[in-house]
């Protein structure tokens, strides 16, 4: 078997989506909802939407280059 070498990553330090932000979705099986933000997972650069992305009754992750912030 090929050893294959662990890619690394560099963690973007900083997101323009936070937790509790009113967030547009741009793409994906619920694109134009909207949502709050729950979680931001920095390792993935994923987001938790409350009531975005739900399959078999569970929010899944979004990655963040498909929300975009409401502001009002």
């Amino acid at each position: 078997m090929k050893a294959y070498k662990k890619k690394l990553v560099k963690k973007q330090s900083s997101f323009h989506v936070k937790r509790g932000d009113n967030v547009f979705i741009l793409a994906g099986k619920d694109k134009g909802k909207q949502g709050i933000v729950r979680l931001v997972d920095r390792d993935v650069t994923k987001a938790v939407v409350d009531g975005i992305n739900i399959v078999n009754g569970k929010e899944r992750l979004i990655h963040i280059s498909n929300l975009k912030v409401v502001t009002e």
